[in-house]
């Protein structure tokens, strides 16, 4: 059977594989090992069997612990969840009902935000520790993993993003895979601006919402940046200041590399 992106899951969106992606020397990641998801809250039986017939066996999840309260995931037993919140909230209003996004959309202040959230996502201490025990997770763990956060879009980007990097993984790739985000999110973007039309907002109003529901290559290009004006660069932040040794890096290509 030929591997796919995409996941055939009912109840839920941008569940997609990394594996296929090639590394500069020729290597390319394995397919079944790492999926990036959205949240697991609405997954039927079906969905659950799929995702663990798949192989998942690590569930990774990046969101606040209000987040998981209100929207807890559903996955099989003998499936291992761990809780690693890159944040203490959600600062991107991706699930933030419309009605109470009024007052901060009509400010038009989408863009503004999001580039905040991403600055936070480098270089707060919480998000740098979680992401020191993304990798140690990776590396240690049996089976696919799956790793999420609200929509699969800004702190799993950063957890993808990092690791692709550490893989070898060409820069132009990774900033695909990055974006690839909308068209798999598109029908739960589609939703919510509907629902925002029905609410009656206006012209100003759904430009933010869109800007806080999707990534755009101004996202990717904060991420960078911040890492280059404050780190140097991709190699020292993960080695430097993550600290991501080696031995973990051998880890990973052993795992996630053919």
């Amino acid at each position: 059977m030929k591997n796919k992106r995409e996941l055939n899951i009912s109840n839920g969106f941008n569940f997609r594989d990394v594996g296929g992606y090639m590394d500069k020397r020729g290597a390319r990641i394995k397919w079944h090992k790492l999926v990036r998801v959205a949240y697991l809250s609405d997954l039927s039986a079906q969905d659950q069997q799929l995702l663990f017939d798949y192989g998942i066996r690590t569930v990774i999840d990046l969101r606040s612990d209000a987040e998981i309260i209100r929207y807890p995931d559903w996955y099989l037993r003998g499936t291992n969840y761990l809780r690693v919140p890159v944040l203490n909230e959600n600062l991107t209003n991706s699930m933030t009902k419309i009605a109470d996004l009024s007052q901060n959309a009509k400010s038009e202040y989408g863009i503004k935000q999001m580039l905040e959230v991403y600055n936070l996502l480098v270089t707060q201490e919480q998000a740098q520790q979680a992401y020191r025990d993304i990798f140690t997770i990776l590396a240690e763990s049996n089976g696919g993993v799956s790793i999420h956060c609200a929509t699969g879009k800004d702190r799993t980007g950063v957890a993808v993003i990092l690791l692709l990097k550490v893989l070898g993984i060409p820069n132009s790739v990774i900033k695909d895979d990055y974006l690839m985000t909308n068209r798999f999110s598109a029908l739960h973007i589609n939703n919510r601006l509907n629902e925002a039309k029905c609410d009656g907002a206006n012209g100003k109003m759904l430009k933010t919402i869109f800007n806080l529901s999707t990534v755009n290559a101004q996202y990717y290009d904060k991420i960078t940046s911040t890492i280059g004006n404050e780190f140097g660069d991709f190699s020292n932040y993960i080695y430097s200041q993550l600290e991501v040794t080696h031995s973990i890096v051998k880890k990973l290509r052993k795992k996630f590399m053919n």
